[in-house]
């Protein structure tokens, strides 16, 4: 069952964070995975354990994300954390609940509210959605190789199969969702209607690595077929996608345009 923990935190001391801020959130929890459980401690499993982490956008109280940079005392934002893995959450959120400061390296943030969410995947999969999507990319995304830079601009079929790659990744086998018919299905029924995006380096652990963000409408031409993206969209509280997803890189947040007029 995915969790998801949302902090409201207080800055502690003012700091220059040079490296991607989910990098430090990243590694404070990784701590505690190392020190909570011998489980987690095997150099196989260890990478499957980290994917199963993803840190989401670090926002202002007045919705504005922070990535790296300046941070002033006293100053306070939100920023989430997801557990993709059932033990994982079970076992860290106790750990994490009881946590009052988070601590790493240059950050220092003092916790000041949490609150918890979950849904199971079947709830997730049973949810609907209409034909007018409309998704913001809070964090970087990248959705190939971040070395070359190929996929920037987020077309649907390529989009949903990063989704994809992780709902079926941590979904019980009977709600395994069909591979290549969606990816057709996006590619023959989904087009772009509008988009405002644009790319930008961050340095993660000595190397830069780039991504888009920003917002993208996508119209689907048929409703049929809708309930396999249905799934994968409301996953996005929870789940990031693309490369350093864990990072906290490929946040992005789903919003039914249905009742919104177009531009």
């Amino acid at each position: 069952m995915p969790m998801r923990l949302d902090y409201r935190v207080r800055v502690l001391e003012k700091s220059e964070l040079r490296d991607f801020v989910g990098v430090f959130i990243f590694d404070w929890i990784l701590n505690m995975v190392k020190n909570v459980s011998k489980r987690f401690r095997g150099a196989s499993s260890f990478k499957s354990w980290c994917s199963a982490i993803h840190v989401k956008a670090m926002k202002s109280l007045n919705n504005e994300p922070f990535y790296t940079g300046c941070l002033t005392k006293d100053e306070e934002y939100s920023i989430g954390i997801a557990f993709l893995n059932d033990y994982l959450g079970e076992i860290l959120s106790r750990k994490l609940l009881d946590s009052d400061k988070i601590m790493s390296g240059p950050l220092k943030l003092s916790v000041e509210a949490i609150k918890v969410r979950r849904n199971s995947f079947r709830e997730l999969y049973h949810a609907k959605i209409s034909s007018r999507i409309g998704l913001l990319f809070e964090t970087p995304t990248v959705l190939g190789d971040y070395k070359t830079h190929a996929n920037l601009f987020p077309e649907p079929p390529r989009l949903f199969e990063r989704i994809l790659d992780v709902w079926n990744k941590f979904a019980p086998k009977n709600l395994i969702l069909p591979r290549n018919p969606l990816i057709n299905w996006a590619r023959e029924n989904m087009r772009v209607r509008s988009y405002k995006l644009r790319a930008r380096s961050f340095s993660i652990r000595d190397e830069f690595v780039k991504g888009f963000f920003g917002r993208l409408e996508i119209i689907c031409q048929t409703r049929e077929g809708l309930e396999y993206l249905a799934p994968l969209l409301n996953f996005l509280e929870y789940a990031n996608i693309g490369e350093k997803n864990y990072y906290g890189f490929g946040a992005i947040s789903y919003t039914d345009l249905s009742g919104i007029h177009p531009k």
